[in-house]
């Protein structure tokens, strides 16, 4: 039998639109001047050409580009002053950086993992009776973000990266820190199928989240064993033992049989054999389950129950009773108690957003 109840279903993931401002973490602090060098070089630039640009004496510049050389932003080849890898990456990233914030692009920051999406106009305002989950991230504190976390996003979303190599991508990103400023837009939703959910009873492992789950019914089913003597007698049973206790003698071979049987149904019964009988899956359990009523009906899939206790259930838990309790044809077995309750299942985000739930 599954693991799986089959389902279809429909959850609100809540995402916090916001515009993202990058800055530089200036691990080298270069100054306007220094700039200007650094692009003069990359352009060709000669010694009297940045004199003519700046009105600078030939001595200040050439004192910077000595400075600059110490500071392995400048290596000379031939004795040429050309550019070290390490202004070359300077200018790639403040390009790039400038690049991005001209952009002024959307983004949503998921508010249950935290990562980083594009905005889409037609990501859904649900209605009150929808199921949403539960903000884990307020949607007024959307800080601590970890950009290196969101790499892959940002190369396909940002089109200033659309030129830049994979490495260089890289470089960028771990360069820079963000700041997230909010929009116009409140918190929106984007829809997510569910298809399939773990049953209560299953040998599946579930990451357990309390911000999302599916809520059914089960049944809490107590047994008892006896016979049809024991059920005849049963008003007198108490009064037949003592008598039994105080003179065996006394008894025909008839009631003796009825003591022997009582007290082996006695036996039996001080096990409190108890079953759950799942109405969502149709499985059958002796292990009892978290019952624990939900508070936020807005947080949980709702099961519709199908499958009931019909005597296909009953002969099952009946046989799995009387091989437990050695019980020979002359014993049967009985339902004694019936209590339904709702349980809820944990699941987390990750698994509704894999191969196990969204999967058809």
């Amino acid at each position: 039998m599954s693991d799986y109840i089959e389902v279809e279903k429909k959850i609100y993931i809540p995402l916090k639109p916001v515009t993202v401002k990058f800055h530089e973490k200036e691990e080298v602090e270069l100054n306007a001047f220094q700039y200007f060098i650094l692009e003069a070089v990359e352009d060709h630039a000669t010694v009297d050409q940045m004199i003519e640009a700046t009105q600078l004496t030939k001595n200040v510049i050439e004192s910077e580009l000595l400075h600059m050389e110490n500071q392995k932003l400048l290596t000379r080849e031939g004795g040429i002053v050309v550019l070290s890898e390490l202004s070359k990456n300077i200018l790639m990233i403040s390009r790039t950086v400038e690049m991005l914030n001209e952009e002024k692009k959307i983004m949503c920051v998921n508010l249950i993992s935290g990562d980083m999406e594009g905005y889409e106009e037609e990501i859904y305002q649900v209605e009150e009776k929808e199921l949403v989950l539960r903000e884990k991230i307020r949607s007024n504190d959307v800080v601590g973000i970890n950009i290196e976390d969101n790499v892959s996003f940002l190369a396909d979303y940002m089109s200033a990266f659309d030129k830049l190599t994979e490495e260089q991508i890289d470089t960028v990103l771990s360069s820079v820190y963000v700041e997230f400023y909010d929009t116009d837009k409140k918190v929106i939703y984007k829809e997510r199928k569910v298809y399939k959910l773990p049953c209560l009873i299953g040998d599946d492992q579930l990451t357990f989240e309390e911000n999302v789950y599916a809520e059914g019914k089960c049944s809490v089913i107590t047994l008892k064993a006896s016979t049809d003597q024991v059920e005849k007698y049963e008003g007198q049973i108490e009064s037949v033992l003592q008598l039994y206790t105080d003179a065996p003698e006394l008894f025909s071979d008839l009631a003796s049989d009825l003591v022997k049987e009582y007290r082996y149904c006695e036996k039996c019964n001080k096990d409190n054999l108890t079953f759950v009988y799942d109405h969502e899956s149709g499985r059958i359990s002796e292990k009892i389950y978290d019952t624990t009523e939900p508070l936020n009906k807005r947080t949980q899939l709702m099961l519709k129950s199908e499958k009931k206790i019909d005597a296909d259930v009953e002969k099952q838990i009946f046989t799995v009773a009387k091989e437990k309790w050695k019980l020979d044809e002359k014993y049967f077995v009985k339902i004694t108690s019936i209590k339904e309750q709702n349980y809820k299942i944990g699941f987390c985000l990750e698994e509704l957003g894999g191969d196990i739930y969204a999967d058809k």
